[in-house]
Parts: structure tokens; C-alpha cells; sequence
């Protein structure tokens, strides 16, 4: 049997579809993306070209609307390594702080295989933390930084060498490089660059364009922009594909805790089922978790922390709650203090002793497999070489 075929980008696209609610427009750029990219490195690899163009993707939106899921999800998926790199802890080299090109580093010890190490997804998370402020003086974590990072970008063998002299190398022009940024001002300079545009049009389409939403309007911006912002034209050329992200509002949220694979809300109900409780929420109660979600200006990590206050002290109770014969819990709402209101069903009481012999068929199996060694799972793409 031959090695798996690199999936396409609507096998790509059908995969994130299950874990990401929304954000289509950047779902669907990250999958070509991703599939240009190590399509022509491979090919690049094996011969057949000479060249392969660099599918650097820049993701930007607001915390919590999925920039890390979208990446990791990728990863995962591909069954290549996946690094994730916060830019604001890293100074130019020769400063105090973190050098850029220990990233090198990171990248070697994501995966004990260099060849898979050097198709690896590198995810640049705060990008727009590293934005010059166009001064005179020297800027640390500004141009400097992005000037490092750009020969990164555009070379292939990159060497760093340690304050210990020890010298690390790895091939960088098969790692997909992911930046990631929440970009604050950036609408307000595009509004301004619209608005500016639109003066002496008596249409107004242009003016209306400044007031739609970030999403949309962040989509409209150009390198000029960028420029404005504090980044270097050389590393703006670089960006091959620009998605902005939409803000999650109640609806994606809420979709998000049904649909998602993964979402906090089937975690926990695995949780209730390891105890033999089905659990379940009423449509009146996800949305209360939305609408207190939304409300946090976190995105969908505060389904996590809304959800898990709600059903602490059930979560607490699910063994005794088990040994009473509690089959079913069904969480109507939340009333103001975030505690749920719900119903239970019950069968009959199974005792302690019942419950103790179901709990130790869970864990026996569980201790067992801790003498044996992982096997590591396969993708759709787990070349070795």
C-alpha cells in the first residue's frame, strides 16, 4: 500500500467545518493555502520544479474568534508538528530577552523526525505585538524584530547559534508559517484611508464602507496600512494569503457548544457519562451560556469558564449522584448567579458498592495502559521519509 495522498482543500475545508463554527472566508483561504504550500514543496523536493512559492498566511481577528483552533486543527489534521510561538517574548538579537532565531529550536524539538520537523506549522501568535513605532531611536521589539524574522521567512537552511556557541540548523522552506494578530487600530486606519478616498464622490459608497463591520473592513486592507501601522513593506509582501476573522456573536457561540467537535459542553457530558448520567441542555439554557460568554468579550474561550462555573458543584456530586441512580440531568437555564436550574431522572439506586465495581472497570483499564508505550496516531499525510 502506497503512502496516503496530501488531502485537497475541500478535504482540508470539510475538516475544519467540524471543529470551527463560522469564519468560513479564513477556513477556506487556510485550506488552499495550506494545500499550495506543501503541494509545491514536495514537488519542489522530489524534482519536478524548480521553485515553490511561499504560502505565508496572515489570520487576523479579535482573542477567542478561533485564530489558534484554525491552525492547530490544520496541524492535527495533516499530523505534522505544530509549534505556537507568543512574539511578544521575544527581543531582537543582542537585547535582553528571547532571540527569534531560538524558534529553530522549537521546531527540532516538536518532532524527534527533522524531516517532518522542517513541514512543520509554525504559528506566530501576536504579530501585531511586534509593530514598529516608526522613531528615530532604537526599536527593540520593532523593526528590529521583524527584520530578523523576515530573513527567516526568506531563506531555506537557517543556522542559530545559542549563547552557549551551540550552533542549530534546520531547512525553514517547507514550514508553513501562520501569523496571527488581533490588529486594534488597524480598522480605524483603514476607515480613515475609505473615508478619505470617498471625499468629493457623491455616491457615498466608500463612506459606507468605513462604517461597516471590523470583519468586513479589515478585509479592505492593503499594504499602505500595514505600513501605518508600525510593519515593514518587505514583510507585509511576504503575507501570500490575509484572512480577517469575524467576531463570534451569540448564535456561533451557541453553535459552537452544539455542533463542534471537541466543544466544552460534549466534553462534560462525557464526563456525566463515564458516570452513567446523560446529560442535557435546554435551547433556553445555551443561550443564557452564550449570551453570559458573550458578555466576557473573551470569544468562545468563555464558553469554557461560563460552562464550567454552571455545573461545578454537579460535576462534584456525579459519583453520589450515580450511586443514587441518577440517569439523566437536564439543565433548563441559569438563573442570575450563573447556577443552572435542572431536572433529574431516576432509576434505580445502584449503591456503593455498584458504583465503586463500575468506577474500578473504568480506571483498571486506564492503569494498565500506563506500562504501555503510545502509538502514535496516523493522519491523512504521516509521511516519515
Amino acid at each position: 500500500m502506497g503512502k496516503p495522498l496530501f488531502p485537497v482543500p475541500s478535504e482540508i475545508l470539510a475538516h475544519l467545518d467540524q471543529y470551527i463554527m463560522g469564519q468560513d472566508h479564513a477556513k477556506r483561504k487556510i485550506s488552499g493555502a495550506a494545500y499550495e504550500h506543501y503541494i509545491s514543496h514536495s514537488a519542489k523536493a522530489c524534482g519536478i520544479t524548480d521553485y515553490a512559492p511561499r504560502s505565508n498566511i496572515l489570520l487576523i481577528g479579535p482573542t477567542g474568534c478561533g485564530k489558534t483552533l484554525i491552525a492547530q486543527t490544520l496541524a492535527r489534521f495533516l499530523n505534522l508538528p505544530f509549534v505556537q510561538v507568543d512574539l511578544t517574548h521575544f527581543a531582537s538579537t543582542g537585547y535582553v530577552g528571547k532571540d527569534i532565531g531560538s524558534i529553530v529550536l522549537k521546531l527540532l524539538k516538536a518532532s524527534p523526525n527533522k524531516r517532518k520537523a522542517e513541514r512543520a506549522v509554525l504559528f506566530l501568535d501576536e504579530f501585531d505585538k511586534i509593530a514598529g513605532n516608526n522613531s528615530h531611536e532604537k526599536d527593540v521589539t520593532g523593526f528590529a524584530l521583524q527584520a530578523e524574522l523576515l530573513k527567516m521567512m526568506e531563506g531555506d537552511i537557517y543556522t542559530w547559534t545559542n549563547r552557549a556557541d551551540k550552533t542549530f540548523e534546520l531547512d525553514l522552506s517547507g514550514v508553513l508559517f501562520i501569523f496571527a494578530g488581533a490588529f486594534p487600530e488597524l480598522p480605524g486606519i483603514v476607515r480613515k484611508r475609505l473615508g478619505s478616498q470617498a471625499i468629493g464622490f457623491p455616491d457615498g459608497g466608500l463612506r459606507k464602507k468605513a462604517e461597516d463591520p471590523e470583519g468586513e473592513v479589515l478585509s479592505l486592507a492593503i499594504p499602505e496600512d500595514f505600513d501605518r501601522f508600525g510593519f515593514l513593506p518587505e514583510i507585509m509582501g511576504r503575507m501570500g494569503h490575509l484572512a480577517a476573522l469575524e467576531p463570534l456573536g451569540e448564535e456561533e457561540l451557541g453553535r459552537i457548544l452544539l455542533e463542534a467537535k471537541g466543544s466544552p459542553l460534549k466534553q462534560t457530558q462525557v464526563f456525566f457519562k463515564l458516570h452513567g448520567i446523560n446529560l442535557q441542555l435546554s435551547k433556553k439554557a445555551i443561550r443564557t451560556i452564550s449570551k453570559k460568554a458573550l458578555a466576557l468579550s473573551t470569544g468562545a474561550r468563555a464558553l469554557t469558564s461560563v460552562l464550567g462555573n454552571s455545573l461545578e458543584n454537579l460535576r462534584f456530586q456525579c459519583p453520589e449522584l450515580q450511586e443514587k441512580g441518577v440517569r439523566a440531568i437536564r439543565i433548563v437555564d441559569l438563573r442570575e448567579d450563573g447556577q443552572p436550574r435542572f431536572k433529574m431522572e431516576e432509576g434505580e439506586p445502584l449503591g456503593l458498592k455498584k458504583r465503586r465495581s463500575l468506577q474500578a472497570q473504568i480506571l483498571s483499564p486506564f492503569s494498565q495502559r500506563q506500562s504501555k508505550p503510545r502509538r502514535q496516531s496516523k493522519g491523512p499525510w504521516n509521511q516519515e521519509d
